[in-house]
């Protein structure tokens, strides 16, 4: 009999609570969770109140590291994924952590932006849903974490708006340290707070009805279990917002001490507890759910069907690819973009990235960036026409799109920027700033936007396609139209002098007679 070989992973989570690690492994087809551990540890606590993370829980948290490296060896894990979140990376002190931590453990951690944990855990949500009809349908989806809190929402298929807010239990159990001095007026005192946010909300949430809410978080599991859920799919359960409402409305009039003798909860998990229901509480109430759609999906459970499954995750995540341009373009939508000009910029841009493929050396990845620069590119003239492209990089910059981390936002901006008069110069403080590989990237897809760009100069669809060729060292864009297009071929020609330098090879346009 054949010993068959099982891929056998292990994912660490440094979170701002605890640290986890989930191990598994694939056998026919399936993932089997083989362990589960769990260690209280609130790195949240020093960070969210002094900034950085004490040496102490420094310590303590190399001893809990190298037990979970002890327990995966057990196992004969071949690979060990160790991330960290909110806690880690909002420490003034993190590089030093993440340095002591690699010393004393050999992992080697991950600190995730808060765009890339949400990325990562809405990605498995959706996958989990695809099976689920009603979805489809708008909904209001949340994931409520120790540190923060991520709102998106979910509309045929897709993932049009995301956002993120520094606002999680934690970090509120840490601005309320005497919280327990007015237990008995909890409910107004927390409410009173959590409504200064709703202007927030209701300008970040888009108009209309959201008809379904799906939550997540750490403390989704204990709310379940507290709420009698029930199965709506092999793996999302759901409860009634009934029994939701009931359960807060008891929780909310209970001390914490009442709360941990009636529930079995440390008191920790009670504070959280409290303040986890009234987050997800108040964003209820901008929905006409009926239920609450829980899949308790967590970064570890969504790293380990990467790790394990490989080749489905990266069909999803070239599936999920579709929610990152549609949302970039309601990004567009809220400074008014020109959507045909900057969908001939996008199909242009991609018709020659494409051509040029053996000559750029660029990925996937930056395809998809180049994409979202083309439609981005312009947001800067809702600001100020004068200068737009310096208002288009702080937009973008500042902005939140689906699948796309802090640093893909970087990359974008940056060729945004130098879309239309400047080109990257090592005097600029944001380009100068970037690794020589990002500089490299940004130089190559400003090449490339610039002439797209410029193939539209006039806003007005001269020609619908172009007809990319490559031949004797010279990019040749054939073009068919009976318009005039001098201004075009003018801005062309000015701006293929840079893609020239960038990839030595010159640009030029053919027109063709139309017959």
């Amino acid at each position: 009999m054949n010993k068959k070989n099982f891929t056998i992973a292990s994912i660490i989570d440094i979170g701002s609570n605890s640290l986890t690690m989930c191990t598994g492994q694939c056998s026919n087809g399936k993932i089997q969770i083989l362990q589960q551990l769990e260690y209280p540890l609130s790195l949240g606590k020093d960070t969210f109140s002094t900034g950085k993370i004490s040496i102490e829980k420094v310590n303590k948290a190399c001893e809990i590291l190298n037990k979970f490296v002890k327990s995966s060896s057990e196992y004969k894990v071949t690979k060990i994924k160790t991330v960290a979140t909110t806690a880690v990376r909002e420490a003034v002190n993190r590089d030093y952590v993440v340095e002591q931590i690699k010393l004393r453990t050999g992992l080697d951690i991950e600190v995730l932006d808060d765009s890339q944990e949400k990325t990562i855990i809405y990605k498995e949500i959706m996958r989990r849903l695809k099976g689920y009809k009603t979805y489809k349908n708008p909904a209001l989806m949340i994931y409520s974490g120790v540190g923060n809190l991520g709102i998106s929402f979910i509309d045929n298929n897709t993932i049009p708006f995301t956002t993120n807010i520094k606002m999680g239990s934690l970090r509120i159990s840490e601005m309320f340290t005497s919280i327990h001095d007015f237990e008995e007026q909890y409910k107004i005192v927390i409410e009173d707070y959590l409504r200064g946010f709703n202007e927030t909300f209701r300008t970040v949430l888009p108009k209309g009805e959201f008809k379904h809410f799906v939550a997540s978080g750490r403390q989704v599991p204990l709310i379940a279990q507290l709420c009698n859920s029930q199965k709506l799919t092999e793996n999302i359960d759901y409860i009634k917002v009934e029994d939701f409402n009931k359960l807060y409305s008891e929780i909310s009039e209970k001390s914490f001490d009442q709360i941990m003798e009636d529930y079995d909860v440390s008191e920790e998990n009670a504070e959280l507890l409290k303040y986890s229901m009234s987050i997800n509480s108040m964003l209820l109430g901008y929905t006409k759910a009926t239920k609450i759609i829980l899949p308790s999906v967590f970064i570890g459970d969504a790293l380990l069907f990467e790790a394990l499954k490989p080749k489905e995750a990266q069909a999803f995540n070239e599936y999920f690819t579709e929610n990152t341009v549609i949302s970039a373009k309601t990004m567009a939508k809220r400074y008014n973009f020109d959507e045909d000009h900057a969908g001939f910029v996008e199909k242009y841009s991609l018709s020659i990235f494409d051509k040029m493929k053996p000559y750029h050396g660029l990925g996937k990845k930056d395809r998809l960036l180049l994409r979202v620069a083309a439609i981005t590119h312009d947001v800067g003239k809702y600001i100020n026409i004068r200068n737009h492209y310096d208002h288009s990089y702080e937009i973008i910059r500042s902005s939140e799109i689906v699948g796309l981390s802090v640093h893909d936002m970087e990359i974008i901006a940056n060729a945004a920027k130098y879309h239309s008069t400047s080109v990257p110069n090592m005097l600029d403080y944001n380009f100068n700033r970037l690794s020589y590989e990002d500089r490299m990237r940004v130089s190559k897809l400003t090449a490339i936007l610039r002439i797209a760009e410029a193939l539209d100069k006039g806003h007005i669809k001269k020609f619908e396609n172009i007809d990319v060729k490559i031949k004797n060292n010279t990019l040749s864009i054939g073009i068919a139209t009976l318009r005039n297009t001098q201004i075009e071929e003018w801005s062309f020609a000015s701006k293929s002098k840079y893609f020239e330098e960038v990839f030595g090879m010159k640009a030029v346009i053919k027109k063709k007679r139309v017959m």
